[in-house]
């Protein structure tokens, strides 16, 4: 089957397509140009679609092991009720990003869910390299715990979610609080992880759609990993998944880290740890809405088919997957998605549901600890850990 662009992607995406189609990639090893590069289209990306007036921030800080300070950023919906939390890491190849630029999307992840999220700014490579942006999550994670009491917050109801190498940092942070015992984490919700630094030989059949190239990825990994490259410090090579928490994963049909994302999913699996893995067709790696500013003021619905304004998708900013994986940290959930995507036990494609983050279709892939190939029409119903947390 020959792979394409999903075109609601393609259309959202155009802007920024556009952008860069003059523009000379950065040579491998040059980080300070793909700084200068990315950051202005993730912050453009990030308040293209309205910032929630129901979200409100307030700003902390802890103490990393080595005296550093890290700056947390605290979400909350109005009116949220005390319960569940995500601490969350945002992308950006380990080498560039800051939570500023993510003010957007945190925001509406936290309207759209009533969750709390904790964002953290993490340090960066190369100036800071691995184990130091792992150790600042750490101490992140403690720092929540220690305050869950003030914050409202259920200390086992603390989930762990980032996108890119954000969810690289959050599956690297449930194998080092397992390691050392705690702090408890509930759920690792991992969005197009960034999980293994083998994913440098370029496939001829995804390289024209790429927006995260296999350049990019020869450079982001050595300047995190240098002289612990192919360690444990990467996810993807852990030996043993035995007591990590569950996990929801979803990664795009074109995207570097495809392959490598299905195999750690199936490596938990094989391991007893709950696994929901999500596949979307024709979308990349960088599946973020167009930088574009709305055309109108009225946003569409979250329940609306995004193909009336496939260029904006709903400002909630999450796909009824997201907001499945959110809500394994609510007791009551978000309010209900339509029948197509009620069913966690069932492998399918959301034909009919609303699409989210640019108008992706997903499909579905459970995996029950069994052997997998492809996507099947149906599967066992969901293990309990997966919705009653």
């Amino acid at each position: 089957m020959a792979l394409s662009l999903d075109p609601e992607i393609a259309q959202a995406l155009a802007p920024m397509a556009g952008a860069m189609a003059d523009a000379t990639p950065p040579a491998v090893g040059d980080i300070a140009a793909r700084r200068a590069m990315w950051e202005p289209i993730i912050g453009a990306a990030g308040t293209a679609q309205p910032i929630p007036d129901d979200v409100k921030t307030s700003e902390h800080h802890t103490t990393a092991d080595d005296g550093a300070r890290i700056t947390l950023r605290w979400y909350t919906k109005d009116g949220a009720a005390p319960g569940p939390a995500v601490l969350f890491f945002h992308g950006g190849g380990y080498i560039f990003g800051h939570i500023d630029l993510f003010d957007g999307p945190v925001s509406r992840y936290v309207s759209a869910s009533g969750v709390p999220m904790l964002s953290v700014e993490y340090r960066r490579a190369p100036e800071h390299p691995f184990p130091a942006p792992l150790e600042d999550a750490y101490s992140a994670l403690r720092w929540l715990h220690a305050h869950a009491a003030e914050l409202g917050v259920d200390r086992d109801r603390i989930g762990v979610m980032g996108d890119s190498a954000g969810g690289g940092m959050a599956a690297g942070l449930t194998i080092l609080a397992r390691e050392r015992g705690g702090p408890k984490i509930a759920r690792q919700i991992l969005i197009m992880p960034m999980l293994d630094d083998r994913t440098t030989t370029p496939d001829s059949h995804i390289a024209p759609y790429l927006l995260w190239s296999y350049d990019d990825s020869l450079t982001a990994w050595p300047a995190l990993l240098g002289e612990a490259a192919g360690g444990p410090g990467v996810p993807a090579r852990l030996e043993d998944a035995t007591g990590l928490p569950p996990a929801y994963i979803e990664v795009g049909q074109l995207d570097v880290f495809r392959d490598e994302d299905a195999a750690y999913a199936t490596k938990l699996s094989r391991a007893g740890v709950p696994v929901e893995f999500h596949l979307h067709p024709g979308a990349p790696h960088e599946s973020t809405p167009s930088p574009s500013p709305p055309t109108s003021p009225a946003a569409p619905s979250p329940t609306a088919s995004a193909s009336s304004n496939p260029s904006q998708p709903p400002p909630s900013a999450l796909t009824p997957c997201h907001r499945r994986g959110m809500q394994a940290l609510h007791t009551g959930g978000p309010p209900p998605l339509p029948a197509a995507t009620e069913s966690l036990g069932h492998r399918h494609e959301h034909t009919e549901a609303p699409r989210g983050r640019a108008g992706i279709a997903s499909r579905r892939m459970c995996i029950d600890g069994r052997e997998t190939a492809g996507l099947h029409e149906s599967c066992p119903a969901p293990d309990p850990h997966l919705t009653d947390l």
